[in-house]
């Protein structure tokens, strides 16, 4: 649990959700965030996420977050280009799922970013972001 938390303090980071004042490690001076994640980053005490992963689902040049979720279905945040995450349902299945791990890469050559999820007892499926489709299972 401690490594996902990381994970998605360095992911926000990345994604500008928290923001701040450069470190200036010479004089000693420390970075300062804002902590926006009240005001950016749907919020569902429901939501049993277990691995996150971000690259750029909708091609806009903004990295958005595909979540695996056990006991829900899997979620896709979109980046509004300023670091506002609105959930996209019905982007994966909306059916219930165990999932536990994400990952992104082009899985089929075709330059197209696609995701990976696997779940713990069933089998893993590759979603292409060219056709919005679930292909390949395994």
């Amino acid at each position: 649990m401690k490594s996902c938390l990381c994970a998605l303090i360095f992911g926000l980071l990345g994604l500008g959700l928290l923001t701040g004042i450069e470190a200036k490690a010479q004089t000693g001076q420390t970075r300062i965030y804002t902590d926006v994640t009240a005001t950016h980053v749907p919020a569902d005490a429901r939501l049993h996420a277990l691995d996150a992963v971000m690259l750029d689902a909708d091609g806009d040049g903004h990295l958005d977050v595909a979540v695996a979720v056990e006991y829900g279905p899997n979620r896709l945040y979109l980046n509004d280009g300023q670091g506002r995450l609105t959930y996209r349902p019905g982007a994966f299945s909306n059916g219930r799922n165990d999932n536990e791990h994400v990952r992104a890469a082009d899985f089929n050559g075709d330059g197209i970013m696609d995701l990976f999820l696997s779940p713990k007892m069933m089998k893993s499926t590759i979603y292409s972001l060219a056709t919005a489709a679930a292909v390949l299972p395994t």
